[in-house]
């Protein structure tokens, strides 16, 4: 079975260094991100996206629910345990936030999804850098909580990248 071959030292390494660093100050911050990250709040960056950017709100809506579908075949196909459930020095804070299968990471794929469109579609340096930032505070956070090993948040970020490259190619949009 795939799930038995994804298992990889540096992925519970990294796991394991990330919660070794555990203190108040980066449990409230990983928290506020998680938080921002919910699904409630993606639907409120979608509304407020629509506000400013009518047009192309659509296509978002369309990138996002093509992520989830792929997100999801590929989880069901992979079956990997998440970090807390396969090794027991991992501990699995927030795992309401983190159910199911672990590869790709949800989290990891839509935001980048949602943040990479952005980045494409605009050309401000500031808002390209704060897309890059979120995306990475994300992606750490996922691990932090030890919902994700490092190679989820890898293949979740990617497969972000992957879908808006592959739309914009597809309707021949920049």
């Amino acid at each position: 079975m795939i799930k038995n071959y994804l298992h990889y030292n540096y992925d519970k390494d990294i796991a394991v260094f990330l919660q070794s660093h555990s203190n108040k100050v980066l449990d409230a911050f990983f928290s506020l991100i998680l938080y921002l990250t919910s699904i409630k709040a993606l639907v409120l960056y979608t509304i407020i996206f629509f506000i400013f950017y009518r047009d192309k709100t659509l296509k978002l809506l369309k990138l996002g629910i093509i992520s989830l579908i792929i997100n999801n075949i590929l989880k069901n196909i992979i079956r990997r345990n998440r970090p807390y459930v396969s090794y027991s020095d991992i501990l699995g804070t927030y795992i309401d936030s983190g159910t199911g299968f672990s590869f790709p990471s949800g989290h990891a794929q839509l935001m980048a999804t949602f943040l990479f469109y952005i980045y494409f579609s605009t050309r401000l340096i500031f808002i390209k850098i704060c897309c890059l930032l979120a995306l990475l505070a994300v992606c750490i956070s996922r691990m932090y909580f030890g919902l994700h090993f490092f190679t989820d948040i890898l293949a979740g970020a990617f497969m972000g990248l992957c879908i808006n490259l592959l739309f914009n190619k597809v309707t021949n949009n920049t």
